[in-house]
């Protein structure tokens, strides 16, 4: 059964041209790699804030694990996938979302399948392990006395971390980011 594209509500829409970018610019890039003669067996993982539950937890690792993964990030989750990128083996490198094709088949040609950061990113800030933590608990629902019993911390100690994490991601406050997850696109 068709569905009559004037049917679908307009975030579904959104959504699907969005994944549909995403999913032509990665074919794209791996399809130029390949005329390069370049490695080309990266798997793109599509690392926006609009998804960020299933990515902000340690389930991404265990889904991830295999291969080589490219992270195409949004600015807002930068912090947050270079700390991946220090800490999980399998992401290879991390790329801006607003980069252009060329510059991205240029840095992962120049890479050819080993890990590596654009020099720019290395200056970033990232989330430590403690800020990861406290952001997927946040994510998750859990009330800060939960996560600071949780990591043996005050309570308070827990807000400023909130505040950090914040910073680094460009937000005035972390509730912002629920605002961005759920927000019609």
């Amino acid at each position: 059964m068709e569905r009559d594209m004037d049917s679908v509500p307009e975030v579904e829409k959104q959504a699907s041209l969005r994944q549909l970018c995403f999913t032509f610019g990665t074919r794209e890039i791996a399809r130029q790699l390949k005329i390069r003669e370049s490695y080309t067996d990266y798997k793109f993982i599509d690392f926006d804030e609009r998804i960020l539950n299933p990515i902000s937890t340690y389930d991404f690792a265990l889904e991830h694990c295999w291969g080589k993964c490219v992270l195409v990030s949004s600015k807002k989750l930068l912090p947050l996938a270079i700390f991946y990128y220090h800490h999980f083996w399998f992401v290879s490198t991390v790329i801006e979302a607003d980069r252009t094709l060329d510059f991205s088949v240029e840095w992962l040609s120049s890479l050819n399948g080993i890990k590596g950061l654009i020099s720019s990113m290395s200056r970033l800030p990232c989330l430590s392990w403690v800020e990861v933590v406290i952001l997927d608990g946040f994510m998750a629902g859990k009330s800060i006395s939960i996560i600071a019993r949780s990591l043996g911390k005050h309570p308070k100690t827990v807000y400023g971390y909130r505040k950090r994490i914040a910073v680094k991601m460009g937000l005035k406050k972390l509730e912002n980011l629920i605002t961005l997850t759920t927000m019609d696109y």
